[in-house]
């Protein structure tokens, strides 16, 4: 298994973050409905491996991980956030937690009631 911050060399395309053309993968957060993996540029990718302040908390980190707000993916902000362990805990759950409330949802207004 593999954690996040791993990176995979070889992408084709633009860096998720800056738009520059990208050279490799790096592993984001893992979430329950999988992995999500950056393509990036070598600068971008250089955060996940060295020690930096995290964009949400501002704490010094050892290790930064790319994440994405879950709640404004699919909007206006589809950008990059590099946070400390504790801050992409927190986005995990979060993610996880409205996903099960969602699939509760779903189940007791249709899949109970045969809809």
């Amino acid at each position: 298994m593999t954690e996040p911050g791993f990176r995979i060399e070889g992408a084709a395309g633009r860096c998720k973050d800056c738009g520059a053309v990208a050279t490799c993968h790096v592993q984001g957060e893992t979430y329950s409905f999988g992995t999500e993996w950056w393509r990036l540029c070598d600068e971008c990718a250089g955060k996940a491996s060295e020690p930096g302040q995290c964009e949400r908390c501002g704490i010094d980190t050892d290790q930064l991980r790319p994440v994405r707000d879950w709640e404004e993916c699919c909007g206006l902000r589809d950008r990059v956030d590099w946070v400390c362990a504790e801050c992409g805990r927190r986005e995990r759950e979060s993610f996880d937690s409205a996903t099960a409330g969602w699939a509760a949802y779903m189940r007791e207004h249709f899949v109970e009631k045969g809809r």
